[in-house]
């Protein structure tokens, strides 16, 4: 495809990009282009402000996108900007549930995330049970050595997350500790 165009003022080659010409300071026209409403998918012309078929506006995509697919994205978290919503639970609570009953992740259950929180439990358990076992079988005291490693890396990642301010509940708010 050709990055340039042709003005049809001066006749000198220019950008496709410009809007104006550099050379004669003149408008240039824009290609009208064949795209498809994001809402009803048909085929239309790129300078139509409203789609003949399904009376939306093409060129405002996102809201198109949401209404057509019946999304509700207003109570959403961007995890990407710092433009999140604080999470009414308290990061005091939640620091101390880490630090008294952290192996058992109730820190977790706190903040509403009850499936980790049961699987820290189990995780706990099975290192207990496997950890019992390794006295007659040797093998099973390594199991219980990897157990024991998964969840403290995992309780060292919830401690900084829950002092940095950013460790989230269940809906996707932060807990932060000055609550």
């Amino acid at each position: 495809m050709s990055e340039e165009k042709t003005c049809k003022n001066c006749g000198k080659e220019i950008s496709k990009y410009f809007k104006l010409c550099p050379y004669c300071g003149e408008k240039v026209e824009e290609e009208i282009l064949e795209i498809y409403c994001p809402s009803c998918g048909k085929s239309i012309r790129s300078d139509f402000k409203v789609c003949p078929y399904c009376g939306n506006n093409p060129n405002n995509q996102r809201e198109n996108y949401n209404n057509y697919n019946n999304y509700n994205t207003e109570n959403r978290t961007n995890y990407y900007s710092n433009n999140y919503e604080i999470s009414p639970k308290s990061g005091i609570a939640c620091l101390l549930l880490w630090l008294f009953l952290g192996g058992l992740g109730v820190h977790r259950l706190y903040a509403g995330k009850i499936g980790s929180g049961i699987i820290m439990i189990v995780l706990l358990i099975s290192f207990g049970i496997f950890l019992g076992i390794a006295t007659v079988e040797a093998s099973a005291g390594l199991i219980a050595i990897i157990i024991v490693i998964i969840l403290c890396v995992w309780e060292i990642i919830d401690l900084v997350l829950i002092l940095t301010g950013k460790f989230r509940d269940s809906q996707g708010r932060c807990i932060k500790l000055n609550n």
